[in-house]
């Protein structure tokens, strides 16, 4: 609980209205205190003024002090503190505390406020406002009223208590809306590491929260699939292993039984067995080889112009079986730097997807090229085309678009697979267009330098 996200929230808001309220305090107070200092010395420039006009005006018509006891006591409870009065000599003649009455003051006694009393003739007396004296039991005063006191204060609390209760609901409604989504990335994700890919996070927003769960639900999918596809793989690597091993199996037991005589047809078919046995190695030996960048190539100079005529012969006679028109367009030669074994089995893979795939009497085009990009391998067909959703997969291990095809009839999905790993290993790529019924374009770009990104070794010729 300590951990939750809604209490970090509370008291994350909390902590920020303690500090705004505590500062808002503070500076309220100092603004207050500075206004009310202003106000008070306004206020007691005026009072000295009327009291200093009034005791000369007294002293005018009276001609003594005799009646400035009882303004004094009025004055001392106007400014609620003790207020002396001396004459030109610095006798006390009143005294709101009446115990220094006649007594002669030093100029140097210190009080809050001093001022002169003048009148027509000059200099009558001077006043002064809680001088440093000798206290006594004072007369009746105003008790002096703090403004900046309590109301101030407990206004401040009230205000600090409020804005706490409205954290506490506004932080009610945005846990719901914040911490909701992600308990519900958290249980998915829970639920993914337990090998449930079916599941996704809810998406209810469109900011970052709601972002963050989109992109879960996509990398769930691409776990998803890429388990489906392990899953295929298990079973398409059984299939492939146990159909060439059963039929050697049949043949071998069959031979000793004595039901198979061991002639010539027999062991050319169980060679073929064997060689699609060792064909199925290679290939995954290869794939493991190109993806954990350990595959050595022998580079040396090579024509892909040559390399694709050698490959077109190689395979004609199974086109002509099939019924499918092989067309070279290579003109001239296209000499780059390369392993001319890995280039020849990339052409190799190109071209027998491309017959697998092409209907009886159709076309498969191969040609060869330069453009700006570097040597380009173009491999066509008019075969039946790709799927659009099944474009970006056609590069991926054991993926197969029709997937009821068999090694003999369209493969298990490595062809593709090794080719595009193959060129990239030369430092180039492969790209595939394709619409369903207009055929199927494979275009291979082999760079000028011929750089790879796997070991490459000279030609030891």
């Amino acid at each position: 609980m300590i951990y939750s996200l809604r209490l970090q929230i509370l008291l994350s808001m909390v902590v920020v209205i303690l500090i705004t309220v505590g500062m808002t305090a503070f500076m309220a107070g100092r603004a207050a205190n500075a206004e009310i200092e202003r106000v008070q010395g306004r206020d007691d420039a005026l009072r000295n003024r009327r009291l200093g006009r009034l005791l000369a005006q007294q002293f005018a018509e009276r001609r003594s002090w005799l009646e400035a006891q009882g303004m004094l006591d009025g004055a001392g409870a106007m400014y609620g503190q003790r207020v002396v009065l001396t004459d030109t000599e610095g006798i006390v003649v009143a005294d709101t505390h009446r115990i220094m009455m006649g007594r002669r003051l030093s100029n140097r006694i210190a009080s809050r406020v001093t001022f002169p009393v003048s009148g027509p003739e000059g200099y009558l007396g001077t006043v002064m406002v809680n001088p440093d004296l000798p206290s006594g039991p004072p007369t009746a005063t105003v008790a002096s009223i703090d403004p900046t006191g309590t109301p101030l204060n407990v206004l401040l609390v009230l205000s600090g208590l409020l804005a706490v209760a409205v954290a506490l609901v506004l932080t009610f409604f945005l846990s719901r809306r914040v911490v909701a989504p992600v308990e519900s990335l958290a249980k998915a994700a829970h639920l993914v590491a337990q090998g449930d890919f079916s599941t996704r996070a809810d998406v209810g927003s469109k900011d970052e929260v709601g972002e963050l769960a989109r992109r879960f639900n996509d990398m769930v999918g691409e776990l998803e699939r890429t388990e489906e596809l392990r899953r295929n793989m298990v079973a398409d690597l059984a299939h492939e292993l146990r159909t060439p091993l059963t039929n050697i199996r049949g043949y071998i037991e069959g031979i000793s039984d004595g039901v198979i005589t061991p002639d010539p047809e027999t062991l050319e078919s169980m060679q073929g067995e064997v060689v699609l046995l060792t064909r199925l190695i290679e290939d995954l030996q290869d794939l493991a080889l190109a993806e954990s960048g350990r595959l050595q190539l022998q580079i040396s100079e090579c024509d892909l112009s040559q390399l694709v005529r050698s490959a077109v012969t190689a395979f004609q006679q199974q086109a002509q079986v099939k019924g499918v028109s092989l067309q070279v367009d290579a003109p001239g030669p296209v000499v780059l730097q390369g392993d001319e074994g890995r280039i020849s089995q990339i052409i190799r893979n190109l071209l027998s997807n491309a017959i697998s795939y092409t209907p009886s009497q159709g076309q498969v085009e191969i040609g060869a090229r330069f453009d700006g990009d570097g040597a380009v391998l173009l491999v066509r067909d008019d075969g039946p085309g790709i799927p659009t959703e099944d474009l970006p997969y056609v590069f991926e291990r054991f993926y197969r678009v029709d997937k009821s095809r068999s090694r003999y009839t369209g493969g298990i999905g490595l062809g593709l697979t090794i080719a595009r790993r193959l060129a990239e290993a030369h430092g180039g790529g492969i790209s595939v267009v394709s619409q369903e019924g207009q055929g199927t374009e494979f275009r291979v770009v082999f760079p000028a330098g011929g750089t790879g990104s796997v070991d490459r070794q000279p030609d030891s010729g």
